[in-house]
């Protein structure tokens, strides 16, 4: 029987740019916490999956435990004040809360939920294209339908195998629209990552 090592792709959205600079206290606090909980979030994945590390049980525990924190706190934090946009956060801060709910795969209807809001967002490049993208597929996978831009995959004994797709045929150049490469790059990354050498 195959063996699944990780039942989905782990994908960290790049956190590139600068934090908002502001004097505004709840503002700040606000991208201290944000920041606090990616660095959770990537500590335990790091462990897990990143060079020399090993998923146990202990550590799958602590990565759900992690998240379902994470979404909690982020849910709370939404409905009070909106999602946490770069306007009002910045680049890395608005990134660590794409983060949160791009790991909430506990709570699909959350997940559907923000997937409009980041798609509103990305009409209004507030998000980038990638990180649209990676939700759009991660909803629709979790929902049994097919991924439009290839990001999701499952890790088998014998290599890496992506979630069904709507149009194989046109995969790339729909990559291309949100600024992905191409899926052959993305294998070769995914493989590089995350597929175990001897």
């Amino acid at each position: 029987m195959k063996r699944l090592l990780v039942a989905s792709v782990v994908l960290v959205v790049g956190c590139a740019g600068e934090e908002r600079d502001t004097r505004d206290p709840a503002t700040r606090a606000l991208q201290v916490e944000l920041l606090e909980r990616m660095s959770r979030d990537q500590a335990i994945r790091d462990s897990a999956f990143g060079p020399g590390g090993t998923i146990d049980t202990v550590k799958a525990r602590e990565m759900e435990r992690i998240d379902r924190d994470n979404t909690t706190w982020l849910k709370a934090e939404i409905a009070a004040h909106g999602w946490p946009s770069r306007e009002r956060v910045g680049d890395r801060a608005s990134n660590a809360a794409f983060l949160i709910v791009q790991h909430a795969t506990h709570d699909p209807d959350f997940q559907a939920a923000m997937l409009d809001t980041l798609t509103a967002a990305w009409a209004r490049a507030e998000v980038d294209g990638q990180s649209y993208a990676l939700l759009y597929d991660r909803v629709q996978s979790q929902a049994g339908r097919k991924q439009r831009y290839g990001t999701q995959a499952k890790f088998l004994t014998e290599g890496i195998v992506f979630e069904p797709l709507e149009d194989s045929a046109k995969v790339d150049s729909l990559r291309q629209t949100v600024g992905l490469g191409t899926l052959a790059e993305y294998r070769r990354v995914l493989d590089s990552v995350y597929i175990r050498k001897p």
